[in-house]
């Protein structure tokens, strides 16, 4: 092998036999020329897939450029340490094994460092590509190619490894260290820079960064590191602070570094699942101490914290005493001792006061609720709504789904508050900050769906005696005239026809010109072509959309569809029927006293379409007569709250709002057992009538964060329950539900159905699952007892089924379910956390959950951990590994599916009703909403 070479590319390699040969040939295609001038050390940590058998393929091709070294697994620094031994260049460059570099990266580099004494090293601009394609928030720094000297330039942070090449004699001086598992590389650059603080950037090279669409890298996974939170504030954070000191003065530069890493920690952390309460609380001191070293102007001048966290950071640095004697006012711009803080106007959107819900109390009086987007920056400021009759100041109200947090330190004590406002018949209201010094300052008004307004101009809603119509930043008030009525109505279809997408286009546009390069070069055609015809469609489909959404105002002012009945839309999902919705609609459809036109609302495509005919009145989802009924309906009944359920327009919800006049019933498809509050709260959902069928399950909801009393939610059981019937036949029911993290690039349609992952086979929850259903134990156990098993993947993870291993004596089956029949046939019912397990164990059979992921599982799903504990609650045997899972169903399986006497009582205390009356109580609260 040559001894000399220009440059020594070092690359680790674990677990990237998808990813590596791209990477490698990107080396070898340089225009430097590979075979005269680079040396290729791959160096395997102990990777366990097929990564191995590629890069002795490239030593085999290249024998004199490439070294091959294997080693344990003992991770990336590691690796790069051992690499960096066998490298002989004069230049080194650390690249990660699943990036990509551009053609004339170290030809240009090289070029650069050679007329360039005075710096160790120079980078290149960082592209995404994969799961995203732009670019890095950094990459202004690479606007021209130039030297860049942190002691004048010291908010231009680098730490991205893979985009910087070294000269020799500074990479050699330095190593990894081997006890961090995240940012090693960015602490490895930083103590370089500190020999000449000055680096080099190029504008005309590229390192495109794999943004991997399985979030599987070692960045994405971090929050499941225990590392992360121990060891890299200590062994990254004040290690750098500490050398970068000089006296008592900590270097600005780093001083901007290290607040951008605090910034991205105190944004994104939210939840982990790996330390106890006493090292969390040990964790977020840690933090704000760090950040208490950090001067007071760079802090504020961050671009990744928005006010609240800055104003939190400092609260926590000064104390709170300290902190308000620091703020002063001057004309609604906010100072911290000199520095600018954040100036109120009446047109910003940190500014605004959102409304969520106006109440109409009678005699010109309205409540209104909502939330302030930046919560008061002093104890001492005072907020208002102001109308003619006066300036009525906010009450703040507990909401916590507005309290965003890190690691549980709230960042505000609140920001969502209840006002009663005086409106006279001509009026405008607007916002009002009182701040402490005697300041007033205009705020604008935002509005949300469920006030009757929407997000564009000249939007309006009627109420009794009144038109209230968005105009810019205020709320216009009117008295209810045919006039009035008219010209709203002509401004506002005025306002829909002009809502083109122009500006989202235009940025579309740039975006696709400035990462054309990596669009190219690595995005499928699929891709390529929509981003460029994807802004003509964005910008015809708003353009007729617009129009089109006129038309269907005026078909619903000239009365089509129009029924002196009230209108009830009930349904179950938009392509599937079979729950409680169907199950309620045949109910009503018997009875004689309904004094209500109702529909099932089902696509036409599904097989449940047709036979739904012959009980009663369908409408198809997707057609006009839908929408046009959706417009006129005085109840949206429904087993299912996503989004498209009590909102038929989707994201044209705001041409559309003003209409909307239905109570929303939800009716659920199963017994909530987790925390859905984040989710399934008034201020998401307004749901009317909320359906609870334990005293358990009613509890959590009524005393929860969910913002509902009892004269919402009620007792009174699930309505599929009266339709179950227990016939066993021999089957091993197989439902575990779904994970949202396994499949992070969610596509919500009609049908809840996601695009099929590639990287599914690889999570543990496919190895599980497909392992159980063929393990040899436990078909025995089937076998000898002459019984079967069913597989019933959920549908968010239907396009999977394909990835299962059926065999003789399991089946996979395929959807639309039929759950009824499955809880009739089951003898043996193996879950996770899925409430079907309620239905299973409503006909006393034996259920078992496998809980494999149990520590993880809040942290990667929607919900939190709630009322219903599976140790103390639950109506089976919990397993957490796969062993004694396969142990507890072979033990069930050759008792004959018994239940036992401990969950037989469980049951039996659990439910509060079986008489086959759930659909009747149902019912009755439907005549009197």
């Amino acid at each position: 092998m040559k001894k000399n070479f220009l440059i020594s590319v070092i690359v680790p390699i674990y677990n990237v036999e998808d990813y590596i040969d791209e990477t490698l040939q990107s080396i070898v295609n340089q225009s430097i020329g590979f075979t005269d001038n680079i040396q290729l050390i791959l160096v395997n940590d102990g990777s366990p897939d097929d990564s191995e058998k590629i890069c002795l393929e490239y030593r085999d091709n290249y024998p004199d450029n490439v070294v091959y070294k294997k080693q344990k697994n003992t991770g990336v620094s590691v690796a790069r340490n051992n690499g960096a031994k066998l490298a002989t260049g004069q230049y080194i460059h650390f690249m990660d094994s699943d990036d990509v570099v551009s053609r004339h990266f170290y030809k240009r580099s090289i070029s650069f460092m050679r007329h360039h004494s005075n710096v160790d090293f120079v980078a290149s601009k960082i592209k995404y590509f994969d799961g995203k394609y732009t670019e890095h928030y950094l990459n202004s720094k690479f606007k021209q190619t130039r030297v860049i000297d942190v002691n004048k330039e010291s908010q231009q942070s680098i730490f991205h490894i893979s985009s910087i090449l070294f000269a020799r004699d500074a990479a050699k001086k330095h190593k990894f260290d081997r006890r961090l598992k995240v940012a090693e590389d960015a602490k490895y650059v930083n103590e370089v820079l500190l020999n000449k603080k000055k680096y080099g950037v190029l504008s005309n090279t590229t390192l495109y960064y794999r943004k991997r669409s399985d979030n599987s890298s070692a960045i994405s996974t971090k929050m499941s590191n225990r590392s992360y939170f121990v060891d890299t504030p200590k062994l990254f954070l004040d290690y750098l602070i500490d050398i970068w000191t000089s006296g008592d003065v900590v270097h600005r530069y780093i001083q901007h570094l290290v607040m951008n890493d605090i910034a991205w920690k105190i944004s994104e952390e939210n939840n982990q699942s790996v330390l106890t309460d006493t090292e969390v609380a040990a964790y977020k001191q840690h933090i704000y101490d760090i950040a208490s070293k950090i001067d007071d102007d760079i802090l504020l001048s961050n671009k990744i914290l928005n006010l609240d966290q800055k104003t939190f950071l400092l609260r926590k640095k000064y104390g709170n005493k300290k902190y308000e004697a620091s703020i002063r006012v001057n004309d609604s711009e906010y100072f911290f001792n000199d520095t600018e803080l954040f100036q109120y106007s009446s047109t910003t959107a940190e500014s605004a006061l959102v409304l969520d819900f106006i109440h109409e109390l009678g005699e010109g009086r309205y409540k209104l609720e909502g939330y302030a987007l930046s919560a008061s920056i002093s104890s001492r400021d005072k907020r208002f709504v102001q109308t003619s009759r006066g300036a009525f100041e906010l009450k703040l109200v507990p909401r916590p789904q507005r309290q965003n947090i890190f690691l549980g330190d709230k960042f505000t004590d609140n920001e969502a508050f209840e006002v009663t406002v005086e409106v006279s018949p001509v009026d405008t209201i607007v916002g009002l900050l009182e701040s402490f010094d005697g300041t007033s300052t205009k705020l604008p008004i935002f509005t949300k769906q469920f006030t009757g307004l929407g997000v564009l101009n000249n939007t309006y809603h009627q109420k009794t005696g009144t038109i209230f119509r968005k105009n810019k930043h205020t709320i216009e008030v009117y008295p209810n005239t045919s006039y009035n009525r008219w010209v709203s109505e002509l401004r506002f279809s005025l306002q829909v026809m002009r809502n083109i997408q122009l500006r989202k286009t235009i940025r579309w546009m740039k975006s696709t010109v400035r990462n054309l390069n990596s669009l190219l070069k690595f995005a499928p055609p699929k891709k390529i072509v929509w981003e460029f015809t994807g802004p003509a469609v964005l910008l015809f489909r708003s353009t007729w959309t617009g129009i089109v959404d006129v038309a269907i105002r005026q078909l619903y002012f000239m009365g089509l569809y129009k029924s002196d009945r009230p209108i009830w839309l009930v349904s179950d999902r938009g392509t599937l029927a079979g729950d409680n919705g169907e199950t309620l609609f045949r109910y009503i459809a018997g009875k004689d006293t309904t004094k209500a036109d109702v529909y099932f609302v089902i696509a036409k495509t599904s097989p449940d379409y047709q036979r739904l005919q012959k009980i009663g009145r369908v409408v198809d989802i997707n057609s006009l007569k839908y929408k046009i009924l959706f417009l006129r309906a005085s109840k949206i009944i429904s087993s299912h709250a996503d989004y498209y359920v009590y909102n038929a327009f989707g994201y044209r919800w705001t041409h559309f709002n003003d209409l909307y006049s239905f109570d929303y019933i939800f009716l659920q498809h199963g017994i909530i057992q987790a925390d859905l509050s984040g989710w399934l709260n008034r201020f998401q959902k307004n749901i009317k009538l909320f359906v609870t069928s334990t005293k358990a399950e009613y509890d959590s909801i009524v005393s929860g964060d969910y913002g509902y009393d009892k004269n919402v939610v009620k007792l009174t059981g699930l309505p599929r329950h009266d339709l179950l019937e227990n016939k066993p036949k021999g089957v091993m029911i197989l439902a575990p539900t779904w994970r949202k993290n396994i499949l992070p690039e969610e596509r919500h349609g009609k049908s809840g159905i996601r695009a099929h992952s590639d990287t599914f086979k690889d999570t543990e929850y496919f190895k599980f699952y497909n392992n159980l259903m063929n393990d040899a134990r436990v078909l025995g156990a089937l076998k000898a007892k002459n019984m079967t098993g069913q597989l019933y993947l959920h549908p968010a993870f239907s396009r999977q089924i394909d990835d299962f291993s059926s065999n003789s004596s399991f089946t996979i089956k395929a959807p639309p379910y039929n759950y009824k029949k499955a809880f009739k046939e089951g003898n043996l019912l193996v879950t996770d956390y899925s409430s079907v397990a309620f239905d299973f164990a409503y006909l006393r059979k034996p259920i078992i959950y496998t809980q494999f992921d149990k520590d993880t599982l809040h942290e990667n799903h929607i919900a939190k951990e709630g009322y219903f504990s599976y140790e103390d609650d639950g109506l089976g045997e919990v397993t957490y590994d796969y062993e004694s899972a396969v142990a507890e169903i072979v033990r069930t399986i050759e008792s004959g599916c018994a239940l036992s006497k401990k969950y037989g009582k469980r049951i039996d205390k659990f439910f509060s009703f079986k008489d086959q009356n759930n659909s009747k109580r149902v019912y009755d609260l439907l005549l009197e909403l």
